[in-house]
């Protein structure tokens, strides 16, 4: 089988990078408000109009208030929740307003931090002491752009009478993005009208002999500067397919100008949104794909394509699989090949002639 081409980690920006970062402030007097997003916006699974969410994004926040402030990278041992705050689903509306109740408060001269995720997911999601424990979906119409983020300033206090301080979060994308491109490298005379109408990735074992689980859930510590994960990533996914609404077509191996990859997406603009992780082994993608045949019938047939090691897919990273495709192989064609020749060596007699007789010249 034709190996694997390969482009890992293309596109991928530092997590404190201002184009990946999502930002929400917090504030109001009295009452805990929340303003709207600034920068970037994520649009996998959140509505968004440019660079702000749009009416009826999501986004799910706890709150908590301590007497002693919480040291950098460290949950306070005796922070309590802030009631109204424990997982609390805020909606955006078309003003651009951020709506929850009941209302949560501020309480004087407490230091008060906050954590959020976004989109709301509850059912995905637990919370405890700066860490998220999330599940990615296993159908890939489900995935989201799952980001979080604690606000920049932790330990905000009010003193009961001035404006409370805003507080700002900077979401960051806690997952990896698998996305895949196919193209045509050699034809048959058996093919024509070649398209893409799946591509399945599944895990393997170290020795390739048997399919191992993708992991898709994982503890995501949201108390520094950036994430970290407190544990491996664990799970008991089989497979994540990809499958286009509808068939990719494939030009031609043999085309002027040559034929370029051609993107493959889920449904028609997915991809894939996976839970940072190295794979047990190698991986093996499974592409099929849908033909006329010789005899002008429809076929069907699969391209398997195994990497050569264990993959690792980093936090907030996207990774492009570029797949080359040789139809002779993919339909087992066995190509006219020459083995090394043999020569047929002098034969080793001499075949002696002596001439004697000189003619005189005219």
């Amino acid at each position: 089988m034709k190996k694997i081409m390969m482009i890992a980690a293309i596109a991928a920006a530092a997590l404190t990078s201002c184009s990946n970062s999502e930002l929400v402030e917090i504030s109001t007097r009295g009452a805990i408000g929340f303003d709207t997003y600034i920068g970037k916006a994520s649009s996998r699974g959140v509505p968004v109009s440019g660079t702000k969410f749009d009416a009826n994004a999501t986004m799910q926040v706890w709150g908590f208030y301590t007497a002693n402030p919480m040291n950098a990278g460290t949950f306070g041992p005796t922070a309590e929740a802030i009631p109204n705050l424990e997982g609390a689903e805020l909606t955006r509306d078309a003003s651009g307003n951020w709506a929850y109740a009941p209302l949560a408060y501020w309480k004087e001269n407490q230091a008060h931090s906050f954590f959020a995720c976004a989109p709301y997911v509850a059912t995905d999601v637990t919370f405890s002491e700066g860490k998220f424990t999330y599940t990615v979906k296993n159908k890939v119409e489900e995935q989201v752009d799952f980001m979080v983020a604690k606000s920049l300033l932790n330990d905000a206090t009010w003193d009961g009478t001035a404006d409370p301080i805003k507080q700002q979060f900077a979401f960051q994308h806690a997952l990896a993005q698998i996305k895949y491109s196919v193209k045509l490298t050699q034809d048959s005379e058996k093919a024509t009208d070649i398209k893409v109408t799946s591509i399945v990735i599944q895990g393997l074992d170290a020795a390739g002999t048997a399919v191992s689980t993708l992991a898709n859930t994982k503890v995501i510590d949201a108390m520094g500067t950036d994430l970290s994960f407190a544990a491996a990533a664990t799970g008991t996914v089989d497979k994540y397919t990809v499958q286009p609404t509808t068939p990719v077509d494939l030009a031609p191996a043999v085309t002027d100008p040559a034929p370029d990859f051609v993107a493959v997406k889920h449904n028609t603009e997915d991809v894939l949104m996976l839970m940072p992780q190295t794979t047990v082994g190698k991986v093996r993608f499974t592409i099929g794909l849908s033909y006329t045949g010789a005899d002008s019938k429809p076929a069907v047939a699969d391209a398997v394509i195994e990497t050569t090691a264990a993959q690792t897919w980093e936090t907030n990273k996207i990774y492009h699989y570029k797949f080359e495709i040789s139809m002779p192989q993919v339909l087992n064609q066995k190509p006219i090949a020459f083995d090394d020749p043999d020569i047929v060596i002098w034969d080793a007699t001499e075949n002696e002639d002596i001439l004697n007789n000189v003619t005189p010249a005219p």
